[in-house]
């Protein structure tokens, strides 16, 4: 993974991969691993190794989805990330089986 600062071609950080595990977070349980309100994104997903915790963040659901994909292939790992479900998933859910109906 590299990382690179607006409009700059070389990277500023880099990180192996090798170790890592890749899966997606939700908001909360971001803010409550990193202890700090997180801006910059509405998606996230983290790699940890061995006690060491790395979160990202996208704006765009399909976007994280490619990262974390392509995280995944490139660790190696035998879990495959799945995706959480959000509360408008949920609800979508609920509507079809009828979950929702007003007596």
């Amino acid at each position: 993974m590299c990382s690179y600062k607006e409009r700059k071609s070389e990277p500023s950080e880099m990180m192996q991969l090798d170790g890592y595990t890749v899966d997606y977070i939700e908001v909360a349980s971001a803010n409550l691993m990193f202890g700090i309100d997180l801006n910059g994104g509405r998606y996230f997903f983290n790699a940890v190794r061995e006690g060491d915790s790395i979160a990202f963040a996208c704006e765009d659901e399909n976007e994280c989805s490619l990262w974390v994909m392509a995280m995944y292939r490139a660790t190696g790992q035998s879990h495959k990330p799945a995706p959480p479900v959000t509360q408008d998933k949920n609800s979508a859910i609920s509507k079809i089986q009828g979950g929702n109906k007003l007596q």
